[in-house]
């Protein structure tokens, strides 16, 4: 089966679109997305992506419900044996309403990619539609790929301000000797 992009809206929390993550040597950009219904719902179920179903109980995302994590790995093997290539993938494209591109990336003449327009952070709570690209994976059922967050209604981070003293390098504190408490005596019956 040939791949096939899938649109599905929902709130997102902790959009990682522009730095990416890393878990267990492997390097990615990810989005959570809680879907908007039961018909964004069926677009996922239909897609038949390998992804875990998770709930977030909104305490620190500020977002409760049923939600799956988009990935985009930084770079992927393809083929075997002698014929196996390292691809290496842009971010995300990000883009607006009206799907006029707001940040995308141009690969340069070594193979790097160069950022274009205004970043624009996602914050929690914020309704996109992500369009994943679903492909075969073997054995593995569906795999997908992250290729654009579509912003429908911001709600834009705000990093926290660092004070002038929080961005000093802090003193190393010197380690303070502790007294060593010796253990209780347990009396011991005969």
């Amino acid at each position: 089966m040939a791949s096939k992009i899938f649109k599905i809206k929902g709130r997102c929390t902790y959009a990682m679109v522009y730095k990416p993550d890393e878990y267990k040597n492997t390097e990615f950009w990810k989005i959570n997305l809680f879907p908007l219904d039961d018909d964004e719902w069926a677009k996922f179920k239909k897609s038949k992506m390998q992804l875990k179903v998770r709930h977030d109980d909104g305490t620190k995302s500020t977002v409760e419900g049923d939600y799956i994590s988009f990935r985009r790995n930084t770079e992927k093997m393809f083929g075997q044996g002698k014929k196996k290539k390292l691809k290496t993938f842009s971010p995300p494209m990000i883009v607006d309403k009206d799907d006029e591109p707001l940040v995308w990336y141009e690969e340069d003449e070594d193979g790097d990619f160069e950022r274009q327009g205004e970043v624009v952070l996602i914050g929690n709570g914020s309704v996109v539609e992500c369009k994943v690209e679903v492909f075969d994976a073997g054995d593995f059922g569906k795999g997908h790929r992250l290729e654009a967050v579509k912003i429908i209604d911001l709600i834009e981070y705000i990093p926290p301000e660092k004070d002038d003293e929080e961005e000093d390098e802090p003193e190393p504190k010197k380690a303070e000797k502790k007294e060593e408490k010796k253990p209780a005596k347990k009396a011991v019956k005969w």
